[in-house]
């Protein structure tokens, strides 16, 4: 299966590759494995895990980790920073690390407060 995206290939998915991999993962890592089907879409849980792109004139832009209700109000955790344009990939980023327009922003939280991170 291809998916494409605005008119270039962006990926290809192998769904047989995918199954035998995700099969894998259950028998070597089940706790991990778990934790994932609840991020993914438990409706159980309110957890979800999220990418939000930090947008034009959003009050997150030039400023820290740490200055950011992300903590303390929201109770989100950033997982990842992201930004392809730039060549950013940071994994689980420290508190002084800055937030820019067109970062992305991989977080886990609950629904309203990921819904509440995304427009500041």
């Amino acid at each position: 299966m291809i998916i494409l995206n605005q008119n270039y290939l962006d990926r290809i998915v192998k769904p047989y590759e995918l199954g035998g991999v995700r099969m894998a993962e259950i028998l070597l890592r089940p706790g991990v494995m778990d934790f994932i089907d609840v991020v993914a879409g438990n409706k159980k849980v309110d957890i979800q895990i999220e990418e939000i792109t930090v947008r034009k004139g959003s009050s997150m832009h030039k400023k820290t980790l740490a200055e950011l209700p992300l903590r303390t109000d929201l109770n989100v955790i950033i997982v990842s920073i992201q930004n392809e344009e730039k060549e950013i990939f940071i994994y689980n980023p420290k508190s002084d690390t800055i937030v820019d327009e067109g970062n992305k922003l991989i977080a886990i939280g609950e629904k309203a407060s990921l819904d509440k991170l995304k427009e500041l």
